[in-house]
């Protein structure tokens, strides 16, 4: 029994966007999707034994990760100041339905979505699902990958940046504000050896990001519909049958963070900080958030639109459209310009070359969420009408759980009135997350009817939706 088990999922949902970051899930002679046997979305009699790999290598990261956090309870929340996200000595996650604060879900957004972050630096572009390539290069030498060294570090991270999320946090969206800050912050950690150390250079370096995410919370206005108020910004709780907030709080944190990991992939502010020593470092930081939140929060309301969050979809599994929506947005953006420009700082000055940056009614935007949409929709028909109260789970069997609900044929969230739905949930909608955004990172469009079609999809649909079936048998789903 994992000691979290939020984290344990989302560890596994860092892992897989990480390691499977831009590749592409075909092989053989010809070249074809991996599959599993069976027709999606039936897992099959035999997984594909590329699937089943990911799952055993992302299984040992998350046990080893978990090992090395204690419970986050509330005898003992992790860190010690913290908003607690897990049942006391148990690990199940606290239920967040009846928390009408909505304390504990932005605990558990916030939270697990910073340990999915962290394990993505530490595994961005490292494809470990082979064991005889387990090995990192330390000093010129190559030496077997220690993944309890690694969790050491991804541990130290969580404990010093997990420290905001307390009952004090305020802002206009709190949500929003941390979706931008872990973006940031898988940017600048990607491709890292192991982990960037907790020191000086990183909090410096992260210092940028937290910026950042000020500034662009200050340009997004109060949302109602995901957020109890603008006193502090704390997320409503997620209630209802279906839950609206549910499905808006996943669909909306998600889409920007995954504005902001591919705005600032290529732009890392490690370079920043050394760019502005001593007393340049602050108005550097400050210049910097407040030349690049524009590119973010524009962004964000250009690309708001293609998100399904209506509580009488037509979509098998909203919140599983949502993530696929994100992960194509995060990898058709990642590490381009969002503007005919670009900013830079240095000792403290902003250069900037118009225009810069794109405004959020820019045809771009709209080509990319009509991209976004049709990708959407041919993962969300491969997965098929399954994983709500009406069709059944993924995976079946007893002890899974449900995460949409169908109500007169139309589909939304389930609102998490137990642990175990909020798990199911978190983890299953990383999980996409991840896969989406891994397979589809450095796409660009093609520029014609291709982009919104559907069918132009299929083949990555169902090599992604056939790693998800499989992946999900590691998720814990109690």
């Amino acid at each position: 029994m994992p000691n979290n088990n939020l984290f344990y999922n989302a560890a596994i949902e860092g892992y897989v966007a990480g390691s499977l970051k831009g590749r592409t899930l075909a092989g053989g002679n010809p070249i074809a999707p991996l599959v599993n046997s069976g027709t999606p979305p039936a897992i099959g009699g035999t997984p594909d034994p590329s699937f089943a790999a990911i799952a055993l290598a992302a299984e040992r990261w998350a046990g080893t990760l978990d090992a090395a956090i204690p419970t986050d309870d509330s005898a003992s929340p992790q860190p010690g100041t913290s908003i607690p996200t897990s049942v006391i000595t148990t690990g199940v996650a606290i239920v967040p339905s009846t928390d009408a604060t909505g304390e504990t879900q932005f605990a558990q957004l916030a939270k697990a979505r910073l340990i999915a972050i962290t394990s993505y630096g530490v595994f961005s572009g490292r494809y470990d699902a082979q064991p005889p390539a387990d090995f990192d290069i330390i000093d010129g030498e190559p030496t077997a990958i220690s993944y309890t060294s690694r969790a050491s570090l991804v541990a130290a991270l969580y404990q010093e940046f997990a420290g905001t999320v307390i009952a004090g946090a305020s802002g206009n969206n709190l949500i929003l504000a941390f979706g931008c800050t872990w973006g940031g912050f898988a940017a600048i950690l990607g491709g890292s050896p192991e982990s960037a150390p907790v020191d000086t250079t990183t909090e410096q370096a992260s210092a940028f990001i937290g910026a950042l995410a000020v500034a662009t919370d200050l340009l997004i206005p109060f949302d109602a519909t995901i957020t109890i108020s603008d006193v502090n910004g704390f997320p409503l709780a997620p209630t209802g049958a279906p839950s609206g907030p549910q499905q808006r709080q996943y669909a909306k944190m998600r889409l920007i963070e995954s504005i902001t990991l591919a705005y600032l992939e290529g732009r890392n502010t490690f370079g920043l900080v050394a760019q502005n020593p001593g007393s340049k470092l602050s108005p550097a930081i400050a210049a910097w958030a407040a030349a690049n939140a524009p590119v973010v929060a524009n962004a964000y309301v250009g690309l708001t639109a293609g998100l399904d969050l209506s509580t009488t979809s037509a979509h098998n599994n909203p919140t599983l459209f949502n993530e696929a929506y994100c992960g194509f947005v995060a990898g058709a953006l990642a590490a381009r310009p969002f503007g005919y420009g670009t900013t830079v700082v240095v000792d403290g000055v902003v250069t900037t070359v118009p225009p810069f940056p794109l405004p959020s009614s820019d045809p771009s935007y709209a080509a990319i969420a009509a991209a976004a949409v049709a990708f959407a929709e041919e993962v969300d028909a491969t997965v098929g009408g399954i994983d709500s109260t009406a069709h059944g789970t993924i995976p079946t069997g007893a002890g899974t759980q449900p995460i949409t609900v169908t109500t007169a044929a139309t589909q939304a969230a389930v609102s998490p009135t137990t642990g175990a739905l909020q798990t199911a949930q978190m983890g299953k909608t990383g999980l996409m997350w991840g896969l989406c955004r891994a397979v589809q990172w450095g796409k660009p469009l093609v520029g014609n009817v291709d982009d919104v079609t559907p069918s132009t999809y299929s083949p990555a649909a169902q090599s992604i939706v056939a790693a998800y079936l499989e992946l999900c048998t590691a998720l814990t789903l109690t």
